[in-house]
């Protein structure tokens, strides 16, 4: 489980390496995602998620 830890470590730092200069935004990224408010997301759910525009999947399970 460790290995997956810092394999799943490693490949978060090398995504802001090759997408922001500073590699410390890996210490703050969290903090984006603590400042987004319910409003927000009710806001952008309403905006981008149609029930119009959408499909529905069932998956049954094999016999």
């Amino acid at each position: 489980m460790k290995l997956q830890t810092n394999n799943n470590l490693a490949d978060k730092f090398s995504e802001i390496r090759t997408f922001y200069p500073d590699c410390s935004k890996i210490n703050n990224e969290i903090n984006e995602y603590d400042d987004i408010t319910k409003s927000e997301i009710t806001d952008f759910a309403s905006e981008f998620l149609d029930k119009k525009k959408r499909v529905v999947l069932n998956y049954l399970p094999r016999e």
